[in-house]
């Protein structure tokens, strides 16, 4: 479903489809010991990114930049990110993460995202393949954009137990959700 510049992390597939220059910014803190910064940029032909954690002893530092085109209803997305740490035997890692998304009209859509294709190696193991699936729905024929309902299957390594997830998104206004 995710259609803005949070698909340089989520589904790069989602980036074919365009609002303009967009931003994004979030710095979270659970506790003195962590702490996780976010910020992306999504300018007319360069999407970008940086993630940080901080998890005490340990810095995570990844850098982002992605791709997408639209073949509709199709469309597909490659994000590149540079990873780094400060332990362990690799400290540096290059990973590709793609996406799909098929979008019919804007009542329905579906997306498939594969993050850490290559399965790179990064400190003392490797960076996990992962897999997300997921449905919307933009229930409102009035204001199709105004509510969308989805839901999602994440499954973070291949053999891990799938999470899933129920959410909603409600439009107050242009800007505002």
């Amino acid at each position: 479903e995710v259609d803005d510049i949070t698909s340089l992390v989520v589904n790069p597939a989602g980036l074919a489809y365009g609002r303009g220059m967009e931003g994004f910014f979030e710095f979270n803190t659970g506790n003195a010991a962590r702490s996780q910064v976010t910020g992306l940029l999504k300018l007319p032909l360069i999407h970008g990114g940086y993630l940080h954690e901080d998890a005490g002893s340990h810095d995570y530092d990844a850098y982002l930049f992605g791709t997408a085109v639209q073949i509709a209803p199709f469309s597909v997305g490659w994000t590149f990110s540079l990873n780094r740490v400060d332990w362990g035997r690799g400290r540096r890692a290059p990973a590709h993460h793609l996406g799909l998304q098929f979008r019919p009209n804007r009542v329905v859509s579906a997306g498939l995202a594969v993050r850490n294709v290559n399965n790179p190696p990064l400190a003392d193991g490797h960076l996990d393949r992962g897999y997300a699936v997921a449905i919307s729905t933009r229930p409102l024929a009035a204001r199709p954009e105004g509510l969308t309902l989805t839901a999602q299957g994440d499954w973070p390594r291949p053999a891990a137990r799938g999470e899933f997830t129920l959410g909603t998104e409600f439009r107050v206004v242009d800007g505002l959700r």
